[in-house]
């Protein structure tokens, strides 16, 4: 619940401070700066579902989180991998280290 109450907190001061346009026809730009100074950690993901989010290319939401949202590519790739499993409540996973799960390909 943390997480989200900040992630609340740093998109209002965005919406406050921040001259950002809207995409498609509500979700606001947060700045990956303002959530950088923070110290929020910035979990990506696809959020695929028929309705509202039809993507599923990882990539891409690895692309649009440095163009869009300025986060570093070592920042997105935390970001889709041990902050995502944060995120989920997954501790066992999310970085590859002696003991913890993981699915990797060389």
């Amino acid at each position: 619940m943390k997480l989200w109450t900040h992630c609340a907190a740093a998109t209002m001061q965005a919406k406050a401070t921040q001259p950002y346009g809207l995409i498609e026809d509500a979700a606001l730009l947060v700045d990956g700066a303002l959530l950088r100074r923070m110290g929020m950690p910035m979990a990506i993901a696809t959020d695929c579902n028929p309705g509202s989010s039809p993507c599923t290319s990882l990539l891409l939401m690895l692309n649009m989180a440095c163009t869009l949202f300025q986060l570093t590519p070592e920042e997105a790739l935390a970001g889709v991998t041990r902050h995502a499993a944060q995120a989920m409540g997954l501790l066992d996973r999310g970085t590859l280290a002696a003991g913890l799960r993981a699915d990797f390909v060389l």
